[in-house]
């Protein structure tokens, strides 16, 4: 399918970053709404799409059934007249794409089920091969013990176990377009307010540690796709992914953790340490919440013991 848009082929199943979208008839927004029709996709969430209208610097949320993909600005309308015209001289008219009328839903579903289809050809040829070489190897030869074996080393505790603070602060809804670390995903104010906070009350052999309602406790140089999904919600982390993420990280077991976040993600982070300092409990309204991460920034406000 040819394409105007360089680097994305329109076709079923097909809804990325730079996909231009429109709304289907059916969900066309009322007078009020003073943004364009249609767009281009910033990125695709489980339930709604994120894009930009034409003409526009605003970021729009949709619900995935409401948009359409919009073929005229990713199809060539003069090859495709001049197919159909070619079509109908020999008395077999091309019939219209099925796909150019599906949601964005039904897109993301053909996408999905056409996977696992490719999947369901290739295990039973990879599990094949796998046998074939499961039966050519040759086992390893058995090393028996020596009688006097040295005394093992005691294991190693990690640092922030022992003495490391952890800091554990918020994902936020607004992100890049784009894959990148935990520690530059999120470009939120609030977000970024608790960084500069964590930064100030953490020093070196410290822990800060991203909680992302998606993918759980992260690490700052971790590299995360971008999402959409609040705590709390369907697919969001649950207490046992984060707890066996802490041990994995060697911070369960931490003698000291700050939360840095509101009540959701710190009642989810709780789940781990249940003694968690909260210096944000209490202060009602973004507002408070902002003036007490300055103020932990700049020293005025003590953690309690």
């Amino acid at each position: 399918m040819w394409d105007k848009v360089a680097g994305i082929m329109a076709g079923p199943g097909v809804v990325k970053p730079g996909v231009h979208v429109e709304y289907l008839p059916q969900h066309q927004p009322g007078p009020r709404v003073r943004h364009a029709r249609g767009g281009v996709i910033l990125s695709v969430g489980p339930k709604r799409v994120k894009w930009q209208p034409y003409g526009s610097d605003r970021e729009v949320y949709t619900p995935l059934d409401h948009m359409r993909v919009d073929t005229s600005a990713h199809l060539d309308n003069r090859v495709a007249v001049r197919a159909e015209l070619a079509a109908r001289a020999t008395g077999n008219p091309l019939p219209y794409p099925e796909w150019t009328e599906w949601s964005l839903a039904r897109h993301l579903e053909h996408a999905a089920a056409r996977t696992a289809a490719r999947l369901a050809r290739l295990l039973p040829a990879a599990l094949e091969v796998t046998a074939r070489h499961t039966a050519t190897i040759r086992p390893a030869a058995v090393q028996l013990p020596r009688l006097a074996l040295p005394t093992p080393a005691p294991a190693v505790i990690p640092a922030t176990v022992r003495t490391g603070r952890v800091v554990v602060i918020p994902c936020g809804s607004a992100k890049l377009d784009r894959p990148a670390p935990a520690g530059e995903l999120y470009t939120g104010s609030f977000h970024k307010a608790c960084r500069k906070a964590a930064d100030a009350l953490t020093r070196p052999g410290d822990t800060i540690l991203v909680l992302s309602a998606l993918h759980g406790l992260a690490p700052l140089d971790r590299v995360l796709a971008p999402y959409e999904l609040r705590m709390g919600q369907p697919g969001s982390v649950t207490g046992d992914q984060l707890r066996a993420q802490a041990r994995e990280l060697g911070v369960d077991a931490a003698r000291e953790v700050v939360v840095l976040a509101g009540a959701a993600y710190t009642a989810a982070a709780r789940q781990v340490w249940p003694t968690a300092a909260a210096p944000l409990e209490g202060a009602a309204g973004m507002g408070y919440q902002l003036q007490r991460l300055k103020a932990l920034r700049e020293g005025r406000y003590a953690l309690a013991a």
